[in-house]
């Protein structure tokens, strides 16, 4: 960022999500207490040397295989315009003059995929139940060069 300069600003970059699943209700010493199963962290990273990738583009309730969810489309708000594919990406729904879209979940737990959470919290891998929604907005405009907006919307599916 800018593109095409060369600097990478988002180099390890990463999203984790934290939280608990199921609970129970227990009684100790004649108190009721309740038992959560967590806390739980699923980590999508970017750099090899931890081996963990857990937060995938497929494995979605809608569509296992990712062929559609799992896709990167990018659309524009410019008629005409043509990405790098020679596609024609005009969108009258698009609000950006590059926009990329594309989903992730981390329900796929295979670990020859997911790698080991040893490093992280020291188990294997227990999805959280979450698809992801990313939505990055670009313009060319002076005033807009130096900014990329990311639009998150994260779908709890537990």
């Amino acid at each position: 960022m800018p593109g095409g300069s060369g600097i990478d600003y988002l180099w390890v970059a990463a999203l984790w999500f934290g939280g608990y699943l199921d609970s129970a209700s227990v009684t100790v010493h004649d108190a009721p207490a309740t038992i959560f199963q967590g806390p739980l962290v699923s980590t999508a990273m970017d750099g090899a040397w931890l081996d963990s990738n857990e937060i995938m583009p497929y494995y979605f309730e809608d569509d296992p295989s990712g062929v559609t969810l799992g896709r990167i489309t990018e659309t524009s708000m410019i008629e005409g315009r043509i990405n790098c594919l020679f596609q024609d990406v005009y969108d009258p729904k698009s609000t950006a003059y590059e926009q990329f879209t594309n989903m992730y979940t981390d329900k796929y737990s295979d670990r020859t995929y997911t790698g080991f959470d040893y490093a992280i919290d020291n188990r294997m891998h227990i999805p959280l139940g979450l698809e992801i929604k990313q939505t990055s907005y670009a313009w060319p405009y002076d005033y807009a060069k130096k900014f990329i907006i990311f639009d998150f919307t994260i779908y709890n599916r537990n």
